[in-house]
């Protein structure tokens, strides 16, 4: 590379030519710059001659050399040696976590015992108070000491242990020893929570500030503030609040689960506090206060890069705890009016300002450059910050739509709602917006379950008539602007399921489906006919192709409640008092048939979908011969004779699906109709062992068993000869023969009994099982066929059942306690060795 260099140097040199003269400068500092180079190869060649010795061992550094600072443990990776393999973390956190819990245990029992045998109530009530606080005061410092032992785990425990200790003796302060008034015990508890949490900050135990916020939250629900003092009882549940955001915002997203848990109990709580403010302005105030606290500190967070995904999740859960707030006021009118009902509208309002606020914060770098002029911290606030802003238009959106449902009838609440839905489905479809999708989801399930109460709330017209073909059928059809306003919002919510852009998300939306749709059917068309509307969705959803897997499940579920409805009505109908409805049973069972049939094809099932189908066919075959069961017992056949009415219809059902399938070339319904008439042998062959075990001849019917058998043969032959002629079928074959194999003595016994029209004699039982045993074991030594010799040998079993069925006739209290602290000593001190020796060897 040089020699080119100075060759162009050269060349330059030599290009000038007579334009050169002037350019006397130039000319000298290429001539320079030649040189250099010429020196500088030079020089490199030198040195390169030159040995070099090997650098000496354990060279201290120069003394005056600037000192190495030790890398940021933000920015460092924490190195493999750190990582808790599962090993150590069950013997470092979780034993001695155990041990601790163990000697919490045995101190309740020791301080319960102490009050059983009344030397405790010598105490004075003050004195057993502070005792139980020194407790809990001694339990913490236990824990300090343990952790800086090097055991986490047990200190963690210890912690908690500490801060329940302290709950529980405020509140038993305020129930048994009367120190404390309702007031006053949940102010000291929400006081030690303060405290608490500090203390959870300050050891990094996230059980601790669970702890404190549970002990918090369920004082003004124990003590009764909630009723009696609901401003108090607000204050308190807005500084629980407090405690659970601050200690998320201060720690970090190791404590998201005190944050989610501080707002879930908000919103559960939240609503009777509010039910019992008398004022609507008040409950307003509260309401909007409980929310600003999320609200701000999601913006807190998000600004800070803390949590993305936690932020908008909080959010949702607040913005929805204020939508049911409203919907609250609704039917009750205590806290109602207009003040609360602009709830939604002013949210909406302030989550757009929010939004507009966040957007410049949203950084999205284009390139690696900008990444590494962000760093990790800006991008962190940027993702948080854009995720935000994107969550908060979404709410604004819905929020600002929502909040003005109260203008609207009542009919109508549930269609403005799930109108709100629908448009946030199709902007979080059409710009690929996750928080558009939550919304749709949120509103179309408050919609469509708020369409639920109204419906029922409501009163219908009733307007009847009588089905032309049967006249003895009643059909009776309830008819209201709520039910018409749910069928709307039910039919949107199954629209939505197969149009919401992420899968899970329209999974949510199921539960609103189903439930929507069965208030509908029920509401509409009461009694055996509101479960034949049941399957409207499977039928039209088996016809959509691209529908997605969450409606199809959300169409399925109202089928399967609609086959358990429509056994239960049949179980009345068959042997209930009144014994009648069977043309309804049979007007209900066909289009259930037809749409779990349908539904069970569907594209979407995939792979499942032959396993569906198997499914679905049985099903169906089942429902056939229960048909069968009821008409039987409408005929007269009770006990063992109405069993005889599933094996004829169990017959009827497997032949007429091996004949379609065969048709029809369905490998799947082939291997259904097969199943059923393995249930056909399986429910003859119980029936034949029940005769063979019946003593005493009730209602015989020696007709319905020889035309049971003579089915039951007719469905067997049938089936073997379809699977046969289809070719695919072999082992299904050699299975229902070895089935056949099991239920020869079943069915012979059926025959003689039938022939013979009484139960059989001992004798001819035990000669019958006897032959037919001996004979399946020859044949299956003969022939080489193991399912020959199981039978034979069951044979065997059941003539040994007939013989001998028909024909011969805590610890101490001390104890306890004992055991729990020993044990929980041990587990502790197991932990702090564990973990010494790990270190050590580590």
């Amino acid at each position: 590379m040089r020699v080119k260099a100075q060759a162009c140097d050269t060349a330059c040199m030599t290009d000038a030519g007579p334009d050169a003269e002037g350019t006397t400068r130039e000319q000298e500092l290429l001539r320079e710059n030649a040189a250099l180079r010429t020196r500088i190869a030079e020089l490199e060649a030198r040195l390169a001659a030159i040995p070099m010795p090997p650098p000496p061992i354990g060279d201290a550094a120069p003394r005056n050399a600037p000192p190495i600072s030790p890398p940021d443990a933000r920015t460092t990776a924490p190195s493999r040696s750190d990582a808790l393999t599962a090993e150590q973390f069950i013997g470092r956190r979780v034993v001695p976590f155990v041990g601790a819990i163990a000697v919490l245990g045995a101190v309740g029992y020791l301080v319960n015992y102490a009050i059983e045998i009344g030397l405790i109530g010598r105490v004075p009530p003050e004195a057993r108070f502070a005792l139980g606080v020194l407790i809990g005061l001694g339990s913490l410092a236990i824990g300090e000491f343990v952790r800086r032992r090097g055991a986490p785990g047990a200190a963690t425990g210890l912690d908690a242990a500490g801060v329940g200790a302290v709950m529980v003796s405020v509140a038993l302060g305020v129930f048994t020893l009367n120190i404390f008034s309702p007031s006053s015990g949940a102010w000291v508890a929400g006081a030690a929570a303060v405290l608490a949490a500090a203390w959870s900050l300050r050891s990094g135990s996230v059980a601790v500030a669970i702890v404190a916020l549970i002990g918090v939250y369920a004082m003004p629900a124990g003590v009764g503030l909630v009723s009696d003092e609901p401003r108090s009882a607000g204050i308190l549940l807005a500084l629980a609040l407090a405690i659970g955001l601050a200690t998320h915002l201060v720690g970090g997203t190791r404590f998201a689960p005190a944050r989610y848990l501080a707002i879930a109990a908000a919103i559960v709580l939240g609503a009777p506090v509010l039910y019992s403010l008398q004022a609507g302005e008040e409950a307003f105030c509260f309401a909007l206060a409980w929310w600003f606290l999320v609200i701000g500190e999601c913006t807190l967070a998000a600004q800070r890069g803390t949590d993305a995904r936690g932020n908008a999740i909080v959010a949702l859960m607040a913005s929805g705890g204020l939508v049911l707030v409203e919907i609250g006021t609704w039917p009750s009118g205590l806290i109602g009016g207009i003040t609360v009902e602009l709830l939604p509208s002013i949210a909406g309002g302030v989550l757009l300002g929010g939004a507009l606020l966040l957007r410049p914060m949203a950084f999205d770098p284009k390139d690696d450059e900008e990444r590494a002029s962000l760093g990790q911290e800006g991008i962190a606030i940027g993702t948080a910050c854009g995720m935000l802003s994107r969550t908060f238009a979404a709410l604004a959106l819905a929020l600002g739509i929502g909040g003005l449902v109260f203008l609207v009838g009542s009919g109508l609440h549930a269609v403005v709602l799930v109108g709100t839905a629908a448009a946030a489905c199709w902007i979080g479809r059409r710009y690929a917006l996750l928080p558009f999708d939550l919304v749709a989801v949120m509103f179309g399930s408050v919609g469509t379950f708020l369409g639920i109460f109204h419906a029922i709330e409501a009163a219908a017209t009733k307007t009847s008539f009588a089905l032309p073909w049967a006249p003895t059928i009643d059909l009776s059809v309830q008819w209201s602007a709520e039910v018409a306003a749910l069928g709307v919002a039910v039919g949107c919510a199954y629209a939505m399921g197969s149009l919401l852009r992420l899968p899970w998300s329209a999974g949510l939306l199921v539960p609103a489906m189903a439930i929507g749709w069965c208030a509908f059917s029920v509401r509409l068309l009461p009694g055996i006919f509101g479960c034949a509307l049941l399957v409207v969705p499977a039928m039209v959803v088996a016809w959509i192709p691209r529908a997605r897997i969450a409606t199809i499940v959300g169409a399925l579920l109202p089928c399967m409640l609609a086959g358990a409805w429509w056994f239960g009505r049949s179980m009345d109908v068959a042997w209930g008092p009144g014994r009648s409805g069977t043309v309804e049973l049979i007007a209900v069972v066909v289009p259930w048939i037809a749409a779990v049939l349908l539904l069970s094809r569907h594209p979407a099932f995939g792979r499942a979908r032959e396993a569906m189908s198997r499914l679905c066919v049985v099903a169906s075959g089942g429902a056939v011969a229960f048909v069968a069961a009821v008409m039987g017992s409408h005929a007269g056949f009770d006990g063992i004779d109405a069993g005889f009415s599933v094996v004829i219809g169990l017959a009827i059902a497997s032949a007429i699906v091996t004949v379609v399938a065969r048709l029809a070339r369905e490998a799947a319904a082939l291997d259904a109709g097969l199943l059923l008439a393995g249930g056909m042998i399986a429910t003859c062959g119980i029936l034949g062992l029940s005769r063979l075990f019946t003593r005493d001849a009730i209602d015989w019917a020696p007709a319905l068993e020889f035309t049971a058998l003579g089915a039951s043969v007719a469905a067997l032959a049938i089936g073997a000869a379809m699977s046969r002629s289809f070719g695919l079928a072999a082992t299904r074959r050699d299975a229902l023969a070895a089935a056949v194999a099991f239920a020869i003595a079943p069915f012979l016994v059926l025959l003689l009994s039938a022939i013979m029209g009484s139960p059989l004699a001992p004798a001819a039982a035990v000669g019958c099982l006897v032959l037919v045993g001996v004979a399946e074991l020859v044949l299956g030594f003969r022939w080489n066929l193991a399912a020959l010799r199981w039978s034979g040998l069951a044979c065997f079993g059941v003539l040994v059942l007939r013989l001998y069925a028909v024909d011969l006739a805590d610890a101490p209290m001390l104890v306890r306690i004992g055991l729990l602290f020993v044990s929980g000593i041990v587990l502790v001190g197991t932990g702090i060795a564990y973990a010494r020796i790990t270190r050590t060897t580590a």
